[in-house]
């Protein structure tokens, strides 16, 4: 039942089900062939409590900064901040960090998943070596830490609440957009999704709350989308093992001391959780063929 005195139905009376509804922003990183591992954040957004609050607080955060508020048409893109050489490497890494602390203020949730490139054809890897990449181990990877992160969103809310929906929100990536429909549309129909033996055996029940398939938006439009940009980012650049990673990761955990997220970051593939808002949900125990190493499927509590 509603406790929101000014969410009433045509009636007069009380909603019910104001918690129903969940949005998740969905990016990657690591998709250029030089990174071994492909990162994708979901960003968990209640569009009802939440998505207004995160819209002023990038629109706060770009105003009240020098560095930002006189760029016309910025927005939060990491690529684009550590290419601009009008910004010091200082003044990017700060950049960057004032958009993940949004999460925090505004009490998210950003499931985050990886995949390794090597993963892809392990046989192939050993006999050219393990920095050369194709397209088609960018994409594949691509998509499946994508639909990894849709299925651990699921289970978020399933652990939460039983009758939430699920909008899916990613970036027009044009070479992806066919490729993510399809496996989404495949995944949402029981009927089609037990005819495909690595699907069944991945996700029996790992979608029931997603609705509408993906619905693809531009990064600029999205300030949702943009956090999850630069938690993609912030992660990839963490397991590079430079000291930009170390930093984005500090303001990832909410600036707390070091956690056992440090000892999991060596994993070839997994899943993790920040949660940042005061809503508690237990320790997911999701164990699939696409993720096989055993000490990956914490979480880190903001």
């Amino acid at each position: 039942m509603s406790t929101n005195p000014h969410v009433v139905s045509f009636f007069g009376g009380r909603l019910v089900g104001e918690n129903r509804l969940m949005d998740v922003y969905i990016d990657e990183a690591g998709t250029d062939h030089g990174a071994r591992t492909v990162v994708v954040a979901a960003v968990m957004i209640n569009p009802l409590k939440q998505a207004k609050a995160v819209d002023e607080e990038i629109a706060r955060v770009i105003a009240s900064d020098a560095r930002l508020r006189d760029r016309p048409k910025f927005y939060f893109h990491a690529k684009d901040i550590v290419n601009d050489r009008a910004l010091s490497r200082q003044d990017q890494q700060e950049i960057i960090c004032l958009g993940i602390d949004v999460a925090l203020s505004c009490g998210l949730t950003v499931a985050m998943t990886l995949r390794s490139k090597e993963s892809v054809d392990e046989e192939r890897t050993a006999r050219v070596g393990r920095t050369i990449y194709t397209a088609h181990d960018n994409e594949a990877c691509h998509a499946m830490a994508f639909i990894e992160s849709i299925y651990v969103a699921n289970a978020i809310v399933e652990a939460g609440y039983s009758d939430q929906i699920m909008s899916i929100f990613a970036e027009d990536c044009p070479q992806m957009r066919k490729k993510l429909r399809a496996f989404v549309r495949v995944l949402l129909q029981p009927e089609k999704r037990i005819q495909i033996d690595f699907i069944k055996d991945c996700y029996s029940k790992g979608f029931d709350h997603v609705r509408n398939g993906v619905n693809f938006c531009e990064k600029g439009d999205s300030p949702s989308l943009q956090i999850a940009d630069l938690f993609a980012f912030g992660y990839s650049r963490f397991l590079l093992g430079g000291p930009d990673g170390q930093l984005f990761m500090h303001h990832m955990r909410g600036r707390r001391p070091p956690s056992v997220i440090d000892q999991q970051s060596t994993g070839r593939h997994g899943f993790f959780v920040f949660n940042y808002g005061s809503e508690q949900f237990p320790i997911l125990d999701l164990k699939t063929p696409m993720m096989r190493d055993p000490h990956w499927g914490g979480r880190d509590r903001g």
